[in-house]
């Protein structure tokens, strides 16, 4: 038996070898890869920073098979047969492994005219200007493949110096316009700690767990469990801040961010299940950050007081609906649905001066205070839907708790719409799909 069952092993370990692993450079010539300059997303990042977005969109996260995501993008670049049926996230990813290993999207050459200014920057793949001196042509055609005969003859520590002349060459060339170090260790920082969703399951259990059980014993530590997790999503806008110079409000995740901040800042179990959820849709591929230049739009002093309201508000009519639904299963129905009512008033007002300064910003942005797109109609519905619920005069129905709970839990409806179903769905000039 013991004969039969070595055979079947020795059988299946010649027709069944395991698979080799994926192929990367050293760690030590991967950092110096990384410490390479590259112009991505309209602005001047690190490599390193670039291939934990690429590797973070293609596989859902920044290590993979223990490797750095820069010893990945190394893999992608020259060892691409043996990467090239590791599992992506999704199949349709790939095309961003292929593009890379194309070495199209590696920007690392600034282009500098007559007067010395950066004007463009080139990779070696693409097509070079024809004014660039021969031996500099001859250089940025092939500096990566000189890297890649030095690995491959293992003089790895040559390939890091070769990597670090590379980088003095780039640096040489950029002059003032080049980084601050303090700036790019900010983007790394963010860049390793971005979008895990650790702190919103967290806070997702932590907030069920608080919402079934109403009453919890001590107060204190749930608004010291809550304003822990706040600290999460504050960081990453404040690193986002300091790497833009400006107000972190341009795509989907920072939105969600933001609310989740000022969720988790209510110290609530309510608070804790919305905050939870906007990070999880954060860190989705929906939301997918990155640090792009900033247009003149965007860097206009209305946009924060237009962004900070709206958001604030959506957080509170978030609170509101969560409140009104544990309404019905409170012993106290009545003081649960003052809570709600409360509520309700700072979070139109603050819907209503969003509305209004965003018209100012629209004026500045596009030309015109109100254009009728579709984030602007969905927002003004919204606006109208939640103004009948503090006219109480108006519409006496809504004096009675039951249908003033049961018109908060499906108000919201119209939030959820004028946020997701208009980004992701009718799109128009304020999607950030």
């Amino acid at each position: 038996m013991i004969y039969i069952v070595t055979v079947i092993v020795l059988f299946l370990s010649v027709q069944l070898p395991m698979a080799a692993a994926p192929k990367v450079f050293t760690p030590e010539v991967a950092e110096s890869l990384g410490e390479l300059e590259i112009y991505h997303n309209g602005r001047i990042t690190s490599v390193r920073c670039f291939a934990d977005e690429y590797v973070r969109k293609v596989y859902g996260r920044q290590r993979v098979k223990g490797y750095s995501s820069t010893q990945v993008l190394s893999g992608w670049m020259f060892y691409y047969d043996s990467w090239k049926d590791v599992p992506a996230k999704k199949e349709e990813n790939r095309y961003l492994m292929n593009n890379v290993a194309s070495g199209m999207p590696l920007a690392i050459f600034p282009y500098t005219d007559e007067s010395g200014e950066v004007t463009c920057w080139y990779s070696p793949a693409q097509q070079l200007p024809a004014d660039i001196p021969s031996d500099e042509w001859v250089f940025m055609r092939r500096v990566l493949t000189v890297v890649g005969e030095m690995v491959f003859k293992g003089e790895n520590k040559q390939a890091v110096e070769f990597l670090q002349k590379v980088h003095k060459y780039q640096l040489d060339k950029l002059g003032m316009a080049a980084p601050d170090e303090r700036t790019r260790k900010l983007e790394e920082i963010y860049s390793r700690i971005g979008m895990t969703k650790i702190p919103a399951i967290i806070a997702i259990m932590l907030g069920m767990l608080l919402f079934v059980l109403t009453r919890f014993p001590n107060v204190r530590k749930l608004r010291f469990a809550s304003y822990i997790l706040a600290l999460y999503p504050a960081t990453l806008l404040l690193l986002r801040a300091l790497v833009l110079h400006g107000v972190p409000m341009k795509s989907g995740a920072e939105f969600m961010e933001a609310i989740a901040l000022a969720a988790l800042l209510f110290a609530s179990p309510q608070g804790l299940l919305v905050g939870g959820f906007a990070m999880l849709v954060a860190s989705l591929d929906i939301s997918s950050p990155y640090l792009g230049a900033v247009s003149g739009a965007l860097q206009s002093p209305f946009l924060p007081f237009h962004v900070g309201c709206i958001m604030l508000s959506y957080t509170m009519f978030a609170l509101i609906c969560l409140n009104s639904i544990s309404a019905f299963f409170s012993k106290d129905r009545h003081a649960a649905t003052q809570a709600s009512r409360k509520m309700m008033y700072p979070a139109v007002i603050l819907l209503a001066a969003g509305t209004i300064i965003g018209s100012f910003w629209a004026k500045v942005a596009w030309g015109s205070y109100w254009s009728w797109d579709p984030k602007e109609t969905w927002a003004l519905i919204t606006l109208i839907i939640y103004s009948f619920s503090i006219c109480n005069n108006g519409f006496k129905l809504l004096k009675n708790d039951k249908a003033y709970n049961l018109f908060c839990i499906f108000a919201f409806i119209a939030v959820l719409f004028t946020y997701f179903g208009v980004n992701y769905i009718l799109g128009g000039m304020h999607s950030y799909a």
